[in-house]
């Protein structure tokens, strides 16, 4: 397997198991190979080098801002969707389509999402929201984008913080 799909690998597996941040971040320096940042630093983008070529985005970079627009719109309408028998919002093969979604969207609760949250790198994306009505409110819900746009493809109660 080349490097950059074992990155994204680690990178999927890392939004699986909850890991919104990372204390200390390689950042690589020309003059000295890698350094790390302090704790309470500025965060900064690792570069790509130090990311082995990937780089992730965030929701407040105004070019992701029309993803975090569509993902809000997707996430938002997924309680009608759900209650349409709609499962247009699930990516293929989402490892969600085996689940009862009744249980994660039960009728009548919204879903706000955390744009702050965002976290992008290539086709694959995560972002926390809330579930209003649910008796765990808090959701990490990771997409990928496929042709037809972002799709469902992962969620996890608890997510953010």
């Amino acid at each position: 397997m080349r490097r950059r799909g074992r990155l994204l690998l680690l990178a999927v597996a890392l939004v699986a198991l909850g890991v919104t941040a990372v204390v200390v971040v390689v950042l690589a320096r020309a003059d000295r190979g890698a350094v790390a940042a302090q704790p309470g630093a500025a965060a900064t983008q690792p570069s790509p080098s130090a990311t082995g070529g990937l780089q992730v985005h965030t929701g407040g970079e105004a070019g992701e801002r029309g993803a975090v627009e569509e993902v809000a719109r997707l996430l938002t309408g997924l309680p009608a969707a759900i209650a349409a028998g709609q499962t247009s919002w699930l990516a293929d093969d989402s490892p969600v389509r085996s689940v009862d979604v009744h249980t994660l969207l039960p009728a009548g609760s919204t879903v706000t999402v955390d744009g702050a949250s965002w976290r992008r790198t290539g086709a694959v994306a995560s972002v926390d929201a809330v579930v209003a009505g649910t008796e765990k409110p808090r959701v990490r819900v990771v997409l990928v984008r496929q042709p037809e746009g972002w799709r469902v493809s992962e969620t996890f109660q608890g997510g953010g913080s």
